[in-house]
């Protein structure tokens, strides 16, 4: 009996060290690793019972920071607006919107749109949104200021009251 077990256990670390038929290979390439998230969260800034405020969509892909000020200026969403989110911007049909960074903490939105009459809360839509995407993208810091350029003027630099 003390035979059979000294046999059965042997046989077994035998089958343990010899790897149970896998057989070494090279190195197997299997494309990217996995990421964490599949989707991109972008921050706009609308308006809420006269206040701003910030909303969050998911999107499938990465957008630069001028995608999302087009984003914003197509208006809430019907869920947002169900939400009670509403815009100060004037409609406009978006496109041609471009954000440079012209200095260290400074960008500019330039649109293809007259700013001149743009309320404080409108400015601060666009200024906040273009903020936020910048921080994504690149981790700025805090006290960055934007200025908004049009077709007819060019608005102070500001900064992101609620950031």
């Amino acid at each position: 009996m003390r035979r059979a077990v000294v046999l059965v256990l042997t046989l077994a670390a035998l089958a343990a060290l010899a790897g149970c038929g896998v057989r070494p290979s090279g190195v197997v390439r299997a494309g990217e690793a996995p990421r964490k998230y599949t989707t991109e969260v972008t921050a706009l800034y609308f308006q809420m019972h006269g206040l701003l405020a910030r909303t969050e969509r998911i999107d499938p892909k990465a957008l630069n920071v001028s995608q999302k000020v087009d984003l914003l200026l197509a208006g809430p969403n019907p869920a947002e607006r169900g939400q009670g989110y509403e815009t100060a911007l004037p409609a406009t049909s978006g496109g041609g919107v471009q954000v440079v960074r012209v200095a260290p903490h400074r960008y500019e939105l330039r649109m293809n749109t007259p700013v001149a009459t743009l309320s404080a809360t409108a400015l601060d839509q666009l200024v906040c949104t273009v903020l936020a995407g910048e921080a994504a993208e690149h981790a700025m810091a805090v006290g960055s200021v934007v200025a908004v350029v049009g077709t007819a003027g060019r608005r102070e630099d500001r900064g992101c009251p609620v950031v």
